[in-house]
C-alpha cells in the first residue's frame, strides 16, 4: 500500500528513521494501549490524552516495532501538526538525546490515510 505524500508527515528521528518500511500492520487503538506482539510490525494508533507521542514511540521501539503511524483525529488537527513542523525535515549525525535519536520511523497520518490503512488491513 502506498500513502500519498500529503497524507503523512515524518515526526522525528535520526537519519536511519528517514527510510522506507514495510511489514504487517497492528492496530492498537489509542497510543499506549496494551499490545501483545508488535515485534517487526507497523503499529497504527490513535493519539492518546494521557500518553505523549514521544514516550509511546520509545516504548514501541523498545518492543521491536518496525514503525509507528499515529492517525490524526481530524483534518484540522492534521494540518496544524504539519504546519507546526514546517516544510523541511533534517537530521544530525550526533546523538543529542530524545526524539532526535529515534531510529524507528514515526509518522503522523491524516484521517484519510488512516481510513486507507483500516480498509487495507481489515
Amino acid at each position: 500500500m502506498t500513502i500519498h505524500g500529503s497524507d503523512f508527515h515524518h515526526f522525528a528521528g535520526d537519519t536511519s528513521a528517514f527510510r522506507m518500511f514495510e511489514g504487517s500492520v497492528e492496530h492498537i487503538g489509542p497510543l499506549g494501549s496494551a499490545a501483545s506482539n508488535v515485534r517487526g510490525k507497523i503499529v497504527v494508533a490513535r493519539p492518546s490524552p494521557t500518553v505523549r507521542l514521544d514516550s509511546g514511540a520509545v516504548l514501541l521501539e523498545a518492543q521491536g516495532a518496525r514503525a509507528l503511524i499515529v492517525v490524526a483525529p481530524d483534518s484540522a488537527r492534521y494540518v496544524d501538526l504539519r504546519n507546526a513542523r514546517g516544510p523541511y525535515r533534517y537530521a544530525v549525525s550526533a546523538r543529542t538525546g530524545g526524539a532526535a535519536d529515534r531510529r524507528m520511523p514515526v509518522l503522523v497520518a491524516s484521517p484519510r490515510a488512516g481510513a486507507q490503512l483500516e480498509k487495507a488491513t481489515a
